[in-house]
């Protein structure tokens, strides 16, 4: 009899765990099953407690919109969960309580108006938190004060790509050691005062595709840790606004600011990378850039510039890219890149030049790749890229060049490539590609140019496959194969 009582009980604890199995998600079942190999009628605690990572994968014709409380139950050694194929519509209470090993969730909110709160109180060990939008339905447009509650040890929160528009005044992210925040390409105006100033500890802080107008003087203030940055366009920026980020390497800061004053990067001497695109100031201090002795890369496209200071560039000794593109108004000053001995790149695509004089470049012994497109060049001096031993490419495309000058590229043994497309080249002297004054490894683009015959045979001569005077990608290809 105590032995009948025993199976009773035996097969009643049996089928009850059985059901608390096979009755979860049908996509949660199926992927279980096939992660642990057994039915789930034969899935115990102790192997639910085996798994380490969870997703769930994108199946035509079974997207998971909906999830059930206990679909996660009882994976308590699981450290990876990611829901970002699931279309879900909400998120029933407890799913994730019992995950006190988690260490990164990802998530989508596709069709979320206002992510709840209170969801994450058990997730004690969490260090990514990526909640990201789609383009499968309506974005997030709100966010509970209350959220983020309970990730004490979250270091990495990305909130990007939603329909953000503001975020509640006293929405706590409850954790000192946030490294990482990304709010980018929401729809915000601004942020919650002194919203950022308790995370001490950040390094990585994305703004950009908002839509701020300004920031307040301490919106960063106490980040000293911060390492990169990225705005959105703005038209005001207080000169004080960066003054705590003395550990900055990278500031992407697309702005449209009318007026940028002296003293703004003047803390931020660590930086080795910053893009100012989109400025609408006419002119910039002489000493916007002082002390900057690390940046390496300088993006300054698509401005508003008239003119810059000659002197502008001096102190950036180890600077190798500079992109001063798409400045259809900008006049360069005589000397403007003069001891940029470490220049390597130089765009000045679509920007005003017409004449190259002899002393432009004469600095640049680094120099490697050279884009001059569009510049509205008419003369080039025989000697204006002397002193680049390295030049390995240049861009000379949709100019307005006549002619060049003999011995043009003398100077440089190096040269690979040179682009001469789209300029009114007629005829040119016989000297300027010969072999014995120019590289022989170097392909010269020569399309819709309006060549003579004559100057057409001299070049296919001195250059044979090497000019290219229709497809250049066809030809360029063929001519490597053989």
């Amino acid at each position: 009899m105590r032995n009948l009582v025993f199976i009773l009980i035996s097969l009643f604890s049996f089928n009850a765990f059985s059901a608390k199995v096979c009755n979860r998600t049908y996509q949660i079942r199926q992927i279980l099953e096939e992660k642990l190999q057994k039915n789930c009628a034969d899935i115990t605690d102790a192997d639910l407690a085996t798994i380490q990572f969870f997703e769930i994968r994108y199946q035509a014709n079974s997207e998971v919109t909906k999830l059930q409380s206990d679909d996660f139950q009882g994976m308590t050694s699981l450290q990876r969960l990611n829901l970002t194929q699931a279309a879900l519509t909400e998120f029933p209470p407890g799913i994730f309580n019992g995950l006190t090993s988690l260490k990164s969730l990802w998530l989508v909110t596709a069709k979320f108006s206002e992510f709840p709160g209170g969801l994450f109180t058990d997730l004690q060990s969490l260090h990514t938190l990526w909640i990201s939008g789609t383009n499968k339905g309506p974005a997030m447009q709100a966010i509970a004060p209350n959220a983020f509650v309970g990730l004490n040890s979250l270091r990495r929160l990305h909130l990007a790509y939603q329909a953000l528009e503001t975020l509640p005044p006293d929405l706590l992210i409850p954790t000192p050691n946030l490294e990482e925040l990304d709010l980018g390409s929401n729809r915000l105006y601004h942020l919650p005062p002194k919203f950022l100033n308790h995370l001490t500890l950040l390094k990585e802080l994305s703004l950009g595709g908002n839509y701020f107008k300004e920031f307040e003087t301490d919106a960063f203030y106490g980040l000293s840790q911060l390492e990169f940055l990225s705005l959105p366009p703005v038209r005001f920026i207080d000169r004080d606004a960066f003054k705590d980020l003395t550990s900055l390497d990278t500031l992407f800061f697309a702005n449209q600011c009318e007026v940028i004053e002296s003293g703004l990067f003047s803390n931020t001497k660590r930086l080795r990378n910053l893009l100012i695109d989109g400025l609408q100031a006419e002119t910039l201090p002489a000493d916007l850039f002082a002390g900057l002795t690390s940046l390496e890369k300088l993006d300054m496209e698509s401005t508003n510039l008239k003119t810059l200071p000659s002197g502008i560039f001096q102190g950036l000794p180890n600077l190798y890219d500079l992109h001063l593109s798409y400045s259809k108004a900008l006049v360069l000053p005589p000397g403007i890149f003069a001891n940029l001995s470490k220049l390597i790149f130089l765009g000045l695509d679509s920007t005003p030049l017409v004449r190259l004089d002899k002393e432009i470049f004469k600095d640049l012994i680094s120099m490697r790749e050279m884009n001059l497109r569009a510049a509205g060049i008419k003369t080039i001096d025989r000697n204006a890229f002397n002193g680049m031993p390295n030049l390995f490419r240049v861009n000379l495309n949709q100019n307005k060049l006549i002619t060049l000058e003999p011995l043009i590229f003398l100077s440089n043994p190096l040269l690979r490539e040179v682009n001469l497309a789209g300029n009114m080249l007629e005829t040119l002297p016989s000297d300027v590609f010969s072999s014995k004054f120019f590289s022989t490894s170097a392909f010269v683009t020569l399309k819709d140019n309006p060549i003579t015959p004559e100057t057409r045979s001299m070049l296919s001569n001195q250059l044979g496959k090497r000019a290219l005077f229709d497809d250049y990608d066809h030809l360029l290809s063929k001519s490597q194969n053989q």
